[in-house]
């Protein structure tokens, strides 16, 4: 998943993604497309591993859809793609793609439904991700996959760029107070799968490279742009310093970004429809 998307709060009225990064406009669009420029070649990779063909699949978080329309592409005439999100309207229309409108921290679907489920960079940002990974699980059949994907912080914090290196800090110390974010919880991986009862478990980094403008600068320069007076409100970060990094990614830097780590794991056979946990997940 791209974008998480959803309610301007949780139940228990805690802050939420889209107090930062609603989508009021194209500029949103587009840095969600940056994202998904970094990371879809990654991504297909690591779906094609698993195989798609006449798979029923669902594509939680869909954000603009780029992975869920490549998936159309992958699953053949005997399969089909879901995409779900809060807010679908970045999702393009797409014949063969059913898009869905649901939120993942309420809603669900029937045990058992999808031969693969998959979420990018979803967990990260929600603060019930336990609940939410073990709700994705039960949705998977029996046999099939659960694919996630999310953030570890790997490289910004020993970048050599010191603006850089502290607007990021200050970026995801804002995330982390207003939305309930952890820019680290890739690093779990895969511990919370095989805690739920999944087999034949993989673990995947990815970590795209900053250079003139790449997709992950045209990210950060966006990101940054958009949550700069949040930044400094909660952080106190200096405004010179954003304003330094902000020409650096401009100007175009040679230097690391956060990495994506994926794991997957298939459903055994014989699970129950609802999978137990042997422990807490997340």
């Amino acid at each position: 998943m791209t974008q998480p998307g959803t309610a301007a709060t949780t139940r228990n009225g805690q802050p939420r993604y889209d107090d930062l990064f609603r989508n009021v406009d194209q500029a949103e669009a587009r840095r969600l497309h940056a994202l998904a420029a970094a990371f879809d070649p990654a991504s297909r990779s690591h779906l094609s591993r698993l195989g798609v063909a006449g798979k029923q699949c669902l594509d939680v978080g869909a954000g603009p859809g780029t992975l869920s329309i490549w998936l159309t592409t992958q699953t053949g005439p005997s399969g089909g793609v879901h995409a779900v999100d809060v807010d679908t309207s970045m999702l393009a229309a797409h014949p063969e793609l059913t898009v869905l409108q649901s939120d993942v921290t309420s809603d669900s679907c029937a045990p058992g439904t999808f031969d693969l489920v998959h979420a990018r960079f979803l967990l990260t940002h929600l603060p019930e991700r336990a609940a939410v990974l073990r709700r994705m699980a039960t949705w998977v059949a029996p046999g099939g996959w659960l694919m996630v994907s999310d953030f570890a912080d790997l490289g910004t914090a020993s970048s050599p760029y010191a603006s850089y290196r502290e607007t990021l800090a200050a970026l995801f110390q804002t995330m982390a107070a207003t939305v309930g974010s952890d820019i680290n919880y890739g690093r779990t991986y895969p511990e919370p799968l095989a805690a739920l009862g999944f087999t034949d478990i993989g673990l995947a980094v990815d970590t795209p490279v900053l250079c003139p403008s790449s997709p992950m600068t045209v990210f950060w320069h966006a990101t940054i742009e958009r949550t700069r007076q949040h930044m400094t409100a909660v952080t106190g970060v200096d405004p010179a310093t954003v304003d330094t990094a902000l020409e650096l990614l401009t100007a175009g830097i040679w230097d690391l970004s956060v990495s994506m780590i994926t794991a997957w794991g298939r459903r055994p056979a014989h699970s129950p429809s609802s999978p137990t946990p042997t422990k807490t997940a997340g």
